[in-house]
């Protein structure tokens, strides 16, 4: 029968033990949160953008609605 795990092994992987594998995959669960978090203060970010461009679209419209009524 195929152990894949028996001795703490997995000879037919590219990791040498399970401990490599576990680390690699707590790396890439911190990897993961980090850019979970980057892409949320950018998301906050872009969307303060959104409403300064909105807000001077809005004031832009407004004098050049000023200016067609002259």
């Amino acid at each position: 029968e195929y152990f894949p795990l028996k001795n703490g092994n997995m000879p037919y992987s590219r990791a040498n033990s399970i401990n490599q594998l576990r680390s690699a995959l707590s790396d890439l669960v911190g990897v993961v949160e980090n850019f979970q978090e980057v892409t949320k203060k950018d998301a906050d970010r872009l969307e303060k953008m959104g409403k300064a461009y909105t807000k001077q679209d809005k004031s832009a419209a407004k004098k050049i609605g000023q200016l067609e009524v002259r």
